[in-house]
């Protein structure tokens, strides 16, 4: 252990040396004064764990040029991050990662931590310090680094950016150039089957054609100094948006970096840091894509009933919620046998069945907020539920629940947008009283999600021959562990079947494989932490 700490130590002081004699006067410069202004040697604590790792031989051990074979996680430094992270990016993670069949580990670094000063002038030398640590452990475990530019002045995750955006802005551009000119300098004789660079962590709310200028101007501030480091190129828009453009960069060595988390609502269940997350349906996958909106006649070419079918007996009970009304509906619900229900909504009469009345100005009509349940009982068995409006404009349902006395439970479908000239699903029940996801309109599952996730992305690789890596995804520890595993099996044998690496968000945390914090799993102890084994070996499968 000693001797390979020592070779690490001599090897990369002599190629920092021989970097600085092979420069320009002006990267001369640029190194001594920025990236050179602390020790460059990369070198790695002892180990103080007693357990050993096997490495493959370099004749067999795939050190991965190849980004569609990336498998791995995001690692947090507290020095790179803050102190909100659980800093796993230590030593017995990079053995425990490599001892498991992991190559990949994207590390992010938030701007103020790069930084010692708010002006972000003067370079703080113990993250460049740790940078080196990282880059070393990587080197010496077999573990791919890409360092991950987090955030920006003005660009941070869940946050809106203000009006002076790093897309728009010379001065933020220059901070953004300076991080990849001193990291580039620092770390150009690091092998690119070592090292790669994500120039930006999440860009959103940009014009398209800004943020790829920039990107331009960015890779070339590397390229000038190294030609075949890989560069993750986030998408705009939180990774929503394809890159279609990315091509015309003309760089071989670019590769895109979506975020994989869908369904939103499942993925993010109860996260603090999304706005309205409280307020989500409780996690169930497969679903249903319930979007809430039911048209009248004043929409003639979204006017469809909503149905379900199924088993329903005698003394069943039926329970709608009725959310938003706007100006007038003829509302009507019946069985295949009978009518259950039957109410025109006015709403500028009787101000006192609305929890809150609502004007439109543009339209010159009330949409007010009903907010209630409305409760049928069939009193003959049906097989079917319609619910439609007969004539008026369009309502929101929230939640449909059914009771039956043969079904253990009843059954509650909850609607999981409202988005407009979206219909609502149709369903199909079991008789047990579930839903029928195979006979049911609008599913959230494996093939929904190739459809409106992961397609576009086989689109592009195909297109354009650009790989691309999912470096995020995961699911919250607040969805419970059942139906997390479940999405997490879809996105990964997605992964699979397309040639998509991954890195899992994140290693240790809410999200992860340690330390995550959930309430419904028997963690193992491993090295003091906490580990969720069942989904580490979910992951091995892929």
């Amino acid at each position: 252990m000693k001797n390979m700490n020592k070779l690490i130590f001599a090897s990369t002081l002599l190629v920092v040396l021989i970097s600085l004699l092979g420069c320009s006067e002006k990267e001369e410069s640029t190194i001594k004064d920025r990236a050179s202004t602390v020790n460059t040697t990369l070198s790695v604590t002892e180990n103080t764990t007693e357990e050993t790792v096997n490495l493959p031989s370099n004749g067999d051990h795939e050190l991965l040029i190849d980004p569609s074979k990336f498998r791995g996680f995001n690692l947090q430094s507290k020095i790179l991050v803050g102190d909100w992270v659980n800093d796993d990016a230590d030593e017995w993670a990079f053995i425990f990662m490599a001892k498991e069949g992991f190559n990949f580990a994207r590390i992010p670094m938030e701007v103020q931590a790069l930084y010692s000063d708010e002006n972000y002038t003067n370079w703080n030398n113990d993250a460049l310090l740790e940078i080196d640590r990282i880059i070393a452990l990587g080197q010496k475990y077999g573990i791919h680094i890409l360092l991950d530019l987090h955030t920006l002045p003005g660009i941070r995750p869940s946050e809106l950016p203000d009006s002076d955006s790093n897309f728009n802005s010379e001065q933020r551009l220059a901070i953004w150039k300076d991080i990849f000119e001193v990291l580039s300098l620092r770390y150009k004789d690091i092998p690119s089957t070592d090292l790669s660079y994500n120039l930006i962590n999440e860009p959103y709310q940009m014009d398209n054609e800004e943020y790829f200028a920039a990107i331009g101007q960015v890779r070339d501030v590397i390229r000038k100094v190294d030609k075949t480091k890989l560069l993750f190129i986030d998408p705009n828009h939180w990774t929503d948006q394809t890159l279609n453009d990315l091509a015309d960069l003309g760089d071989p060595y670019l590769v895109a970096s979506p975020h994989f988390y869908q369904p939103f609502l499942v993925t993010h269940y109860k996260a603090e840091w999304v706005a309205g997350a409280d307020t989500f349906p409780t996690p169930e996958y497969p679903s249903v894509d319930f979007n809430g909106y039911l048209y009248g006649d004043t929409h003639p070419t979204l006017k469809q009933p909503m149905t379900i079918k199924g088993q329903f007996s005698k003394g069943s009970t039926l329970k709608i919620r009725l959310n938003d009304i706007s100006n007038y509906v003829d509302l009507s619900i019946n069985t295949d046998k009978e009518s259950l229900y039957h109410n025109p909504f006015q709403t500028n009469d009787d101000p006192s069945i609305w929890k809150v009345i609502n004007f439109n100005e543009e339209w010159q009509i009330y949409q007010n907020k009903y907010d209630r349940d409305i409760k049928m009982v069939l009193t003959e068995d049906a097989n079917e539920i319609t619910i439609q409006l007969l004539s008026g404009d369009w309502l929101t349902i929230s939640a449909i629940t059914i009771e039956n006395p043969n079904w253990k439970e009843s059954l509650k479908v909850t609607a999981t947008s409202f988005d407009w000239g979206e219909m609502t699903p149709n369903l199909s029940v079991t008789e047990l009283g579930t839903l029928d996801f195979d006979a049911s309109s609008r599913v959230i599952n494996k093939a929904y999600l190739y459809e409106h996730y992961f397609k576009q992305w086989v689109d592009f690789k195909k297109t354009t021959t650009i790989p691309v890596v999912a470096c995020e995804f995961g699911v919250y520890n607040k969805t419970d562990h059942d139906t997390s595993l479940k999405v997490l099996e879809d996105d990964l044998s997605l992964f699979k079947e397309n040639n998509i690496g991954f890195a899992l968000w994140n290693f240790s945390g809410a999200f992860g494989i340690f330390d995550s914090g959930r309430d419904d799993v028997e963690y193992e102890n491993y090295n003091g932490h906490l580990l969720d084994r069942a989904m580490l070996e979910l992951l091995k499968k892929y």
